[in-house]
């Protein structure tokens, strides 16, 4: 296995507010998850790079096949698991109808009727694929992103900088990303943004306007995407990235239970920071749990579930 050398940000959060960033010397995985092995294995890593400057080894989405400790000691390294949570992603290979035939009659008929409705009532499905594409794709996708609540309440959305519009049009050159759009009366109404890495076409970014959330415009538009993607065979493995939620499990084909494990040297300062991190992720999991009891606001809610990690 071999790792590529990084700055890793601890970011600590409470919901989208934002406290302070922990920087370390860190190395990654070149691999992507998916190829990683089932379970960690301590032996494996290169432990022995704590003693060459680096501060922490990064295994984001690590699959596992059993529960792990939130913080423990591992071969004399601080090991910190701050979530575990389920990958879903979708097997690319064979046709779109023998995808669309592993879900039950009642799913298909109503993701197709969905589909029928939108597209008779004038939505347009585009593809972006080229360098040039995507740059034309880019301002579209941002006013859609600009209406929705993951970029108003927590700042998230498609990246409005200049780096994210130079590394997409990097992708594009080398015909490694996707931009999905649904147009209706020539208004972008709903946009998906994915990217290969280390191999597999991940999604990176999606969002619709929340105008036309009654015609299920994010749903289309990620039929239409699937569809296209089968038909083109560029991509095996479409990522949904880590992370639960419905829309996920409708289209998904397949799961694994992974886990963020990040090792540290046992410096005083990692034990501090680390150990600071662990108990503010605590206290938003309180936070939402008593929430959830007293009937709080859905916007409360999802403002601190932000997960404080990345």
């Amino acid at each position: 296995m071999s790792y590529k050398p990084f700055t890793f940000r601890l970011n600590f959060r409470f919901g989208a507010i934002h406290i302070g960033t922990a920087k370390f010397r860190a190395i990654e995985p070149e691999e992507h998850p998916f190829k990683l092995p089932p379970h960690p294995d301590f032996d494996q890593y290169p432990l022995d790079a704590f003693e060459k400057g680096v501060e922490a080894v990064i295994l984001s989405s690590h699959p596992i096949q059993k529960p792990m400790e939130r913080l423990s000691m591992q071969h004399g390294v601080l090991c910190y698991v701050p979530a575990t949570y389920h990958r879903y992603y979708i097997d690319l290979s064979g046709s779109f109808q023998e995808y669309l035939d592993k879900s039950s009659h009642k799913k298909r008929y109503n993701l197709r009727r969905e589909v029928r409705k939108l597209t008779e009532a004038g939505a347009e499905f585009q593809v972006f694929r080229s360098a040039e594409e995507l740059s034309s794709f880019y301002p579209l996708a941002r006013e859609v992103s600009r209406k929705t609540w993951h970029e108003s309440l927590l700042k998230g959305g498609l990246p409005a900088t200049s780096e994210f519009k130079a590394l997409m049009r990097a992708h594009g050159e080398r015909d490694t990303a996707r931009g999905f759009l649904l147009v209706k009366g020539g208004i972008p109404i709903a946009y998906q943004y994915a990217m290969m890495e280390k191999g597999v076409l991940m999604l990176m970014n999606l969002g619709y306007d929340p105008e036309f959330r009654d015609a299920s415009p994010g749903t289309v538009l990620q039929y239409l995407a699937l569809e296209s993607l089968f038909a083109e065979k560029r991509f095996t493995i479409f990522d949904f990235e880590e992370g639960e939620s419905q829309y996920k499990q409708t289209f998904a084909t397949e799961s694994l239970e992974c886990a963020d494990i990040f090792l540290f040297s046992p410096t005083l300062r990692a034990k501090t920071l680390i150990r600071a991190h662990l108990v503010l992720n605590v206290l938003v999991r309180a936070v939402l749990a008593v929430s959830e009891r007293a009937g709080l606001k859905v916007r409360l809610k999802r403002l601190l579930k932000t997960r404080s990690v990345k």
